[in-house]
C-alpha cells in the first residue's frame, strides 16, 4: 500500500505543484523553472541513493514525496527573487541573476543543512530502520539541494526576459504592507494572540500520549481493517502472546511446575485484553479430568507421564506447540485484543510481576513475550527516539542560528516560532481522537524541517536588508514584500499537495497530509505575526538601552 501511494501521489503531487505554480506566476514556462528544478531533485537523489547500493525500508520508501515536497519551496524562493532583480534592473539580466544567487544560495544551504541536520540527528536511535530513514533522508536533501540550485537558474537562464518578468510579481503588495503595518502597530496584541493560541494548543496537547497498534496503519473503513476487527470480535482475538517456561534441571512435568504456570495462567486470563489461552498445565488438567473425573493437576510426575503418555498413543492431541520433546521446555499461548501498545505494555508489567512472585525458584526460567509485546516495545523504542531527535533538531537549527544571525537574541527570536507549528501538530492529534503512533510520528521530524525553512528565508532577508544599510521598519517592510510573499506563496502550494496526501487511505500518508498541512498554517502564522512582532520588540529595547 505503501508503494502504490508512491506510484499514485508522486504524478498526482507533480500536476498540483505545476498547476499552482502555474496560477501563482501567471505563466507555465516560468512555473516550469520550479518544477524542473525539483523533479531534478528527485530524480539526482534517487540515482545517488541506489549507487550507494541503500536499499529502502518501510520508511525511507517516502522519500520520493519527501523530495518533492522539500525541493519545491527552494524553486519557488529562487524563481521569486530573480523576478524581484529584474524589476529592479530589467535590462540587466546577468546582474539579476548573480543577485539571485549570491543572495539565495546561502539561504537554501542553510534551509536544506537544517532540514538535513535534522535527519542526520536519527542516527542517535537505537532503531535500525530509524537510522537508515534518516540517513537516506539526509543524502536525498542534500542532493536535492545541488540539483535546485543549478537546474532552476539554468532553465531560467535560458528563458526571454519578457517570458519571465510578470505583473503577479509587482513589487506592489498591499496584503504584506497591511499586515506588516498591523503587526508594527499591535506588536504585543499580536505576540499575545500566538501566545493564547499556542497555550490552548499545548493544552489539548498535553492528552496526546504514544501508542501503537496492529491496525494502526488502515482506516476504520478499509477492507483489512474490518476483517481483522470481525476476527478479533467472533473468533479469539489477532494477536499472540507466549509465557515460556523452561527448566533448567529435570523437565517441566512435575506438579509444582505446572501449578507455577496453572497460577501465572489464572493471572494472564485476569487481564481485559486477554481472549483465549490455552497451556500445558491446561491440556494435563483436562487429560486426568477425563480419567479421573477432577480437573486438577496429577499428584505425582510419574502419573502426569502416564497419562499424557496414553494421550499420545492415540495420536488425537499433539503437544509441539506446547512443550518441545524431552519436556524441558513449555508455554502458555494466549491471543489478545488489539488493544494498543499502551495495553500491552502495562499488562507486562503486570504479569511479569506475578511471575516474580510465583516462580521463587532459580531452577525454572520464565520469559513474558510474543509478537504483541515485541512490536509494541519496538514501536515504543521507535516513538521515543523519534521524540529524542526533535531535541536534537532544535539544538542544530538553534547553532545554525547563532553562526548565522551572530546574535543570541536573534538566534532565540528564530527558534521560538519553529516551536508553535509542533504543539498546534499535536493539538491536531488530540482533535481527531488519535494516539501518537508511528503512522504519525514521522511527520514531526519532516514537519520541523519545513517551518524552519520559513524562518530562515525570513531571517535571512531581514539580516541582508539590515546589512545594506535600511533601517529596521524599510528591512522588515522590504523582508515581509519579497521572503513574506514567497512564503505564502511557498505554503499554498504545499498545504495543496499535502491536502492530496490527506485522501490515502493508508493513515500513514493520511496523517503525514494532515499534519503537515496544520504544521505549514502554524509556521505561516509565527513566521508572519509572531517572529516579525518579536523582532519588533527586540528593536524597542534596544532603542530605549541607547536612550537611557
Amino acid at each position: 500500500m505503501m508503494m502504490s501511494d508512491n506510484y499514485f501521489f508522486a504524478p498526482v503531487l507533480t500536476v498540483i505543484f505545476l498547476l499552482v505554480i502555474t496560477f501563482i506566476f501567471g505563466k507555465v514556462r516560468v512555473a516550469m523553472a520550479p518544477m524542473l528544478g525539483v523533479l531534478a531533485a528527485v530524480l539526482w537523489s534517487l540515482g545517488v541513493l541506489f549507487a550507494l547500493g541503500v536499499t529502502f525500508n518501510i520508511l525511507s520508501v517516502l522519500i520520493p514525496i519527501l523530495g518533492l515536497i522539500i525541493g519545491v519551496a527552494d524553486g519557488i524562493h529562487l524563481t521569486t527573487r530573480y523576478q524581484e532583480a529584474l524589476e529592479l534592473r530589467p535590462e540587466s539580466p546577468r546582474w539579476a541573476m548573480g543577485q539571485t544567487l549570491r543572495h539565495m544560495t546561502k539561504a537554501c544551504f542553510l534551509t536544506t543543512f537544517t532540514t538535513a541536520a535534522g535527519f542526520l540527528s536519527l542516527l542517535s536511535a537505537e532503531t535500525t530502520v530509524i537510522r537508515d530513514f534518516g540517513l537516506h533522508c539526509a543524502v536525498a536533501v542534500m542532493v536535492a539541494y545541488f540539483a535546485v540550485i543549478f537546474v532552476t537558474p539554468l532553465y531560467l537562464a535560458f528563458l526571454p526576459l519578457e517570458k519571465v518578468r510578470s505583473t503577479k510579481t509587482s513589487s506592489r503588495t498591499p496584503f504584506f504592507d497591511h499586515l506588516n503595518k498591523w503587526v508594527s502597530r499591535h506588536t504585543f496584541l499580536a505576540i499575545g494572540m500566538v501566545v493564547f493560541a499556542t497555550i490552548a494548543a499545548g493544552y489539548m496537547a498535553l492528552s496526546v500520549k504514544a501508542n501503537s497498534r496492529l491496525l494502526e496503519m488502515y482506516r476504520t473503513e478499509h477492507e483489512t481493517h474490518k476483517a481483522i476487527s470481525l476476527a478479533e470480535s467472533q473468533l479469539a482475538g489477532v494477536v499472540p502472546v507466549f509465557v515460556n517456561f523452561e527448566a533448567r534441571t529435570g523437565d517441566m512435568l512435575v506438579p509444582d511446575r505446572l501449578q507455577m504456570m496453572a497460577d501465572v495462567e489464572s493471572a494472564l486470563q485476569k487481564q481485559g485484553i486477554i481472549i483465549q489461552t490455552i497451556s500445558l498445565n491446561g491440556i494435563v488438567s483436562g487429560i486426568h479430568e477425563s480419567i479421573t473425573g477432577d480437573f486438577s493437576i496429577p499428584p505425582s510426575a510419574e502419573a502426569i507421564h502416564q497419562e499424557l503418555f496414553l494421550v499420545q498413543l492415540s495420536g488425537e492431541m499433539p503437544l509441539t506447540a506446547l512443550k518441545n520433546l524431552d519436556s524441558t521446555q513449555a508455554r502458555i499461548l494466549a491471543t489478545a485484543k488489539d488493544a494498543g501498545g499502551r495495553e500491552y505494555l502495562k499488562m507486562k508489567s503486570e504479569i511479569e510481576s506475578v511471575i516474580s512472585e510465583i516462580v521463587r525458584t532459580d531452577d525454572v526460567f520464565v520469559d513474558f513475550t510474543g509478537d504483541g509485546l515485541m512490536a509494541s516495545i519496538g514501536i515504543d523504542n521507535l516513538i521515543g527516539d523519534l521524540l529524542s531527535s526533535l531535541g536534537w533538531v532544535v539544538g542544530v537549527i538553534s547553532l545554525t542560528m547563532l553562526l548565522l544571525l551572530r546574535s543570541i537574541s536573534l538566534m532565540l527570536i528564530s527558534v521560538v516560532p519553529n516551536l508553535i507549528p509542533l504543539i498546534f501538530s499535536l493539538a491536531t492529534l488530540h482533535l481527531m481522537g488519535v494516539d501518537l503512533q508511528t503512522s504519525n510520528i514521522i511527520s514531526f521530524s519532516v514537519s520541523i524541517g519545513l517551518a524552519v525553512d520559513d524562518t530562515i528565508h525570513f531571517m535571512v532577508r531581514y539580516s541582508q536588508e539590515i546589512d545594506e544599510g535600511s533601517t529596521h521598519e524599510e528591512a522588515i517592510l522590504k523582508t515581509f514584500r519579497s521572503a513574506g510573499k514567497a512564503i505564502v506563496l511557498t505554503s499554498i502550494l504545499l498545504v495543496a499537495g499535502f491536502g492530496a496526501l490527506a485522501t490515502s487511505e493508508l493513515t500513514t500518508t493520511h496523517h503525514f497530509g494532515v499534519l503537515s498541512c496544520v504544521t505549514l498554517i502554524g509556521a505561516v502564522l509565527a513566521d508572519l505575526v509572531l517572529l516579525p512582532a518579536l523582532l519588533n520588540v527586540r528593536h524597542r529595547f534596544k532603542g530605549l538601552r541607547i536612550l537611557s
